[in-house]
C-alpha cells in the first residue's frame, strides 16, 4: 500500500489529494540486559513525508525491517481540498496497521 501511495475518500467516496502525512513505526526487537537476560523493546521511528508516498530516504530500508508483530500508524494525513480557485488543506483520518503477514 505504501508503495502505491495514499489515497483519502470522504464518506461519499469523493476522492482528495494527500498533501503529506507522519509514518509512525514500532518495531519488536530484543536486546540482553547487563545480566545476561533477554528483554523484548519496542522500537519507534517517526517520520513526516511530503506527498502520498515515504521518502526515499524512508523508503530504501523500511520494507526490509518490517516482520510480523511490528506496528506501522499513518497519523497527521492532510488533504488538498478543491475550494473553488484556491486549495484548501484539511486534516484527515489516520491508521494503524498491525503487521501479520
Amino acid at each position: 500500500m505504501l508503495q502505491q501511495g495514499l489515497t483519502a475518500r470522504d464518506s461519499t467516496g469523493n476522492k482528495y489529494k494527500v498533501a503529506g502525512f507522519e509514518l509512525g513505526y514500532a518495531e519488536r526487537m530484543i536486546y540482553e540486559d547487563s545480566l545476561g537476560n533477554l528483554v523484548t523493546l519496542m522500537d519507534r521511528m517517526s517520520h513526516y513525508c511530503l506527498g502520498d508516498t515515504l521518502s526515499a530516504g524512508v523508503s530504501s530500508s523500511i520494507y526490509e525491517r518490517f516482520k510480523l508483530g511490528d506496528t506501522l500508524y499513518i497519523n497527521r494525513v492532510t488533504v488538498l481540498k478543491p475550494s473553488g480557485a484556491t486549495t484548501t488543506e484539511i486534516a484527515g483520518k489516520g491508521m494503524i496497521c498491525i503487521l501479520t503477514k
